[in-house]
């Protein structure tokens, strides 16, 4: 992801419930991160159709959250959001994270249709590991993608 897709992810970010549309400054600062996955997809003619933010965190060792996964259309049927998911799994399998983390809300279209691509790609199920804080996240949770 470069400078160039910051446009991009900041419009569809503004267009998803519960996202933080994220500063330029972050979307940078994301970028000197070692060990980010920031991608975006783009159809032939190089129109961009969604995108993944996700960083590696301390604790637990070798965890990457998954901060951001939107696509400019449904994600439901969103090839672009399933290649991405793919390229963050080959990312994931070449360095040394053993588990992958994001939060979203229980019991929502969303969820079931990120659980579809995790079953799907991954083979297997994500857990919820915590509700998160309502300063942070009103009704959000935690859950983990185990991957070793």
């Amino acid at each position: 992801m470069g400078v160039e897709d910051y446009g991009f992810v900041r419009d569809t970010a503004a267009q998803q419930r519960n996202f933080t549309i994220p500063p330029l400054y972050v979307l940078w600062l994301l970028s000197k991160i070692k060990g980010d996955i920031c991608l975006v997809a783009e159809d032939a003619a190089g129109g961009r159709l969604a995108y993944l933010l996700a960083v590696p965190v301390s604790e637990p060792p070798h965890a990457l959250f998954v901060w951001q996964l939107a696509a400019r259309h449904d994600l439901a049927n969103s090839e672009a959001a399933r290649a991405l998911i793919q390229q963050l799994k080959r990312q994931c399998s070449r360095g040394k994270v053993e588990s992958i983390y994001f939060s979203s809300l229980p019991n929502t279209a969303v969820l079931r249709i990120l659980k579809g691509y995790i079953r799907e790609i991954f083979d297997t199920e994500p857990i919820q590991t915590s509700v998160l804080h309502e300063l942070i996240a009103p009704g959000e949770a935690e859950f983990r993608i185990d991957l070793k």
